[in-house]
């Protein structure tokens, strides 16, 4: 059936992890993971029960609350503070998300394509290739972000509008923003799939105060803007502002992220 094919895909992905985790990995916390969940999570939660202020402070340029959450409620149910056991956990999510792909393949592929789509999965996620997300415990927000994307694209594009599910993806986009989210870009659309070199809008945009627009997925600056390729189809976008993790307002040309 189409759950057992999922669940052997799962347990193979997350075996080859453990094997890696078991040989290489440490107990030790990592990196960063000393200031932002030793200091800034366990000890205000174990003296003074704090969380959810604790949850949602950005990290550095990043909301992490998902991989916070996590992360505490395996200290509190260990006992102590040991990051292989994230690391495990972490490898559970990764093959989760794995096998959720493959399932979503299964039932909408033929048999053939979607064995494939599940082999090209098994080699893409059973190596530890990008070795610091199976051997860190502070690396689960790549996972819950991905996870949480793809759940939101899948059903506020599959759900009626204001149904259960709908809401349910709007919970997950939300949930994506807070698992590594560094802020909000605030733009609107100009144009979609349209030719031209749209340098109009470059000079629309100049006259209303604009520094920045999003074409075809790149911030560009609208200063100096020599045009597109005009016998393509862009998609073209005014941004406005950004919102930062830190919740403050800015003009995108005021952020080293933009």
């Amino acid at each position: 059936t189409h759950a057992a094919l999922a669940l052997c895909l799962f347990f193979t992905v997350w075996g080859a992890k453990l094997i890696a985790i078991d040989r290489y990995g440490s107990d030790l916390p990592y990196w960063d993971q000393w200031a932002k969940e030793g200091d800034l999570l366990l000890t205000p939660w174990f003296e003074r029960h704090e969380l959810w202020k604790n949850l949602v402070l950005p990290h550095n340029e990043h909301r992490i609350a998902p991989t916070l959450a996590l992360n505490l409620a395996l200290v509190a149910g260990g006992g102590q503070w040991d990051a292989r056991v994230q690391c495990v956990a972490s490898a559970a999510l990764h093959a989760a998300l794995a096998a959720g792909l493959f399932l979503w393949a299964l039932r909408r592929f033929s048999r053939p394509w979607a064995l494939a789509s599940g082999l090209v999965l098994l080699l893409a996620t059973a190596p530890p290739i990008a070795w610091e997300n199976v051997l860190g415990g502070f690396q689960s927000q790549f996972y819950f972000l991905a996870g949480f994307t793809l759940l939101a694209l899948h059903l506020l594009l599959t759900a009626p509008a204001l149904s259960l599910r709908w809401w349910g993806g709007l919970l997950c986009g939300l949930l994506a923003l807070v698992s590594m989210g560094s802020g909000l870009l605030i733009a609107a659309p100009l144009v979609r799939a349209r030719k031209g070199h749209h340098r109009p809008l470059a000079e629309w945009a100049e006259n209303k105060g604009l520094r920045l627009m999003r074409c075809d997925g790149k911030l560009t600056p609208v200063a100096g803007f020599e045009g597109l390729d005009r016998y393509r189809e862009h998609d073209v976008d005014a941004v406005f502002a950004v919102l930062r993790a830190d919740g403050t307002i800015v003009h995108p040309d005021e952020t080293e992220e933009s």
